[in-house]
């Protein structure tokens, strides 16, 4: 095995991107499904106002509470819409954290490979690497296992959260469920005692707020920091 180090990691245009799009999505995106609870309590007020007013317009004889029961169907029903909304474009922010890092790293990798004599690696097949792929070659060609490194967890959830939301249901997802079951819904509130009938939850019921994209954000930040430097040259693995 050898370290192959003889590019340096462009640590500070990385990072720039990593955080424009963090921010951008935090602060652009994801803030505008803060308050979807007060949203839709109000859009239920002035549904029952506008129903109240008319009624009365029309007929002396309004039934308020059938005109609040719809009211507050209204407003349920826009809650549920928009918190659906919420969590895919949460899901999809998370998602494009992921591949943005993946892209950046099989770029680094690539041209770390072109300058050396004999490749150590297809250049095609760093194209397509998965996340195992890219761990891989980081300890075997470039001398650092991130595997050892605090933000690993974090980083590692990042690739199987990315994947549950592109590809559903799969093994992405039952390792996610393993090593993080607290991204997903408790469902067991729906088989009461009886759990005879009970299956494990599924890619539907990930739950995704916005302190996990925060949280994954902060791995990738971390990874970005703590890629070593030096000026060593390369050399193939012996794998």
């Amino acid at each position: 095995m050898g370290s192959l180090l003889c590019c340096q990691f462009p640590k500070h245009y990385t990072l720039d991107v990593v955080l424009a799009y963090s921010s951008g999505f935090a602060n652009r995106v994801l803030s505008g499904f803060q308050d979807i609870e007060a949203e839709a309590e109000a859009a239920g007020e002035e549904y029952f106002e506008s129903r109240m007013n008319r009624e009365a317009s029309e007929d002396d004889g309004v039934d308020e509470g059938a005109v609040a029961d719809d009211a507050q169907e209204y407003g349920l029903s826009l809650y549920a819409d928009l918190e659906f909304v919420r969590q895919q474009v949460t899901g999809l922010a998370i998602a494009g954290l992921y591949h943005l890092w993946e892209r950046l790293v099989k770029k680094f990798i690539e041209t770390s490979f072109l300058v050396v004599v004999k490749s150590p690696v297809n250049l095609e097949k760093v194209r397509t690497a998965n996340f195992k792929d890219v761990v891989g070659w980081l300890r075997d060609h470039f001398g650092w296992d991130i595997e050892a490194e605090g933000f690993f967890a974090d980083l590692d959830q990042l690739h199987l959260v990315a994947n549950v939301v592109k590809h559903g249901d799969g093994p992405s997802c039952e390792e996610l469920l393993t090593k993080a079951p607290e991204l997903f819904r408790d469902v067991s509130y729906l088989w009461g005692n009886d759990l005879s009938g009970y299956e494990p939850r599924r890619a539907d019921d990930l739950s995704l707020e916005r302190e996990h994209f925060v949280k994954f954000t902060r791995s990738v930040v971390q990874f970005i920091k703590c890629f070593p430097t030096g000026e060593r040259q390369p050399v193939a693995s012996t794998r």
